[in-house]
C-alpha cells in the first residue's frame, strides 16, 4: 500500500471547495489542514477566527500543523498558546488527530507538552512533526500519550540534531514515522526538497539500529496506520508517508517535486516486482 499525507497549514494555500473535489479524485493523497503558529503570529485576532470557522469544515483526516515557534523575530507566545489550545479542542470536539509543530528550545517543547497535557485524554492520537527536542522530552510526553508517534525528517543526517540519532538509538522506532518535510529541508545541498527521501531517512535508521530498511518501513508504516486509521497490514507494498508543508509561494516547487516522486515511485515499484 501507498499514501501520502499533504499538510496544508497555513490558511493563505488552503484549497477552496472545487479544489478539494479534485484533490480527493486521488484516493492515495490525503491531507490534514492547520494553523502554523507563524501564521498566529502575523495574523489578526478577527482573521484567526475566520481560520478556525473554516478549519472546522475543512479537516477530515487531522488537525494541524499547529504549535509553538520562536523562530520569528517577534513573537506573542500567550497568542500562540491561545491558538494551539482552540485546534486542540477542535481535535477533540471531531474526535481527530492533531499533528504538532514546535520549533525552539527545550523550555518552550516543555511549554507545548503542558498544554497537551491539560488539553487532551492520554488516548489523544498525537503527531509530533519534526521532533528535534531531548530525550527527557521524548520519554516523558511518550510516557504520558499512548498514541503519540514522533516525526522524523532529513535531520537526522548532519550535526545539527545530534539527539535524534540517540534517542532512535536509545529507544527504537516503535513510536516514529517518516517525514520528508518538503519542501523545507534538504537531504543533500543541491537537492530540491522532495517527498522522495524518506527513502533516505528510512535507510539511515536502518543503518544506527542494523535492521533492514524493509523492517523500518513496515513498523512505521504501521505505526501511521494506528495513527491515521488508513488501510490494513494484508494490502502493503511499500509506503512513503509524507508530510507536505506547502505555501502559495512555494507551489511551483511543490508540483515539480511531486511529479519528480511519482515517477521515481513508479519505477521503484517497478524494480521491485
Amino acid at each position: 500500500m501507498m499514501f501520502m499525507v499533504a499538510n496544508f497549514c497555513f490558511p493563505s494555500s488552503w484549497p477552496n471547495s472545487s479544489q478539494r473535489t479534485e484533490l480527493h479524485k486521488t484516493p492515495s493523497v490525503h491531507f490534514s489542514f492547520g494553523i502554523h503558529p507563524r501564521t498566529v503570529n502575523s495574523s489578526s485576532s478577527s482573521n484567526l477566527h475566520r481560520h478556525l470557522t473554516d478549519l472546522e469544515y475543512l479537516v477530515q483526516l487531522a488537525i494541524g500543523e499547529c504549535g509553538l515557534d520562536t523562530s520569528d523575530r517577534n513573537v506573542n507566545l500567550s497568542k500562540q498558546i491561545e491558538y494551539l489550545e482552540k485546534q486542540l479542542q477542535l481535535a477533540l470536539k471531531n474526535s481527530l488527530p492533531v499533528v504538532i509543530h514546535c520549533r525552539g528550545n527545550d523550555a518552550l517543547h516543555l511549554t507545548l507538552l503542558t498544554s497537551l497535557v491539560n488539553c487532551c485524554p492520554k488516548e489523544q492520537k498525537i503527531h509530533w512533526h519534526c521532533f528535534t527536542s531531548s530525550q527527557e522530552i521524548y520519554l516523558t510526553a511518550s510516557g504520558h500519550f499512548i498514541n503519540l508517534v514522533f516525526g522524523i525528517t532529513p535531520f537526522i543526517f548532519g550535526n545539527r540534531y545530534p539527539n535524534i540519532r540517540e534517542i532512535i538509538k536509545e529507544n527504537g522506532i516503535d513510536r516514529l514515522v517518516l517525514e520528508s518535510d518538503a519542501p523545507y529541508i534538504k537531504y543533500k545541498e543541491n537537492q530540491i526538497p522532495n517527498p522522495y527521501i524518506v527513502n533516505f531517512v528510512a535507510e539511515e535508521i536502518s543503518k544506527l539500529l542494523n535492521i533492514p530498511v524493509e523492517q523500518v518501513f513496515e513498523i512505521t508504516f504501521t505505526n501511521t496506520q494506528k495513527y491515521m486509521e488508513r488501510g490494513s497490514r494484508d494490502e502493503e507494498l511499500t509506503v512513503f508517508v509524507v508530510y507536505m508543508f506547502i505555501s502559495l509561494y512555494e507551489e511551483t516547487v511543490y508540483i515539480y517535486s511531486v511529479l519528480r516522486v511519482i515517477l521515481r515511485i513508479f519505477l521503484y515499484l517497478i524494480f521491485l516486482f
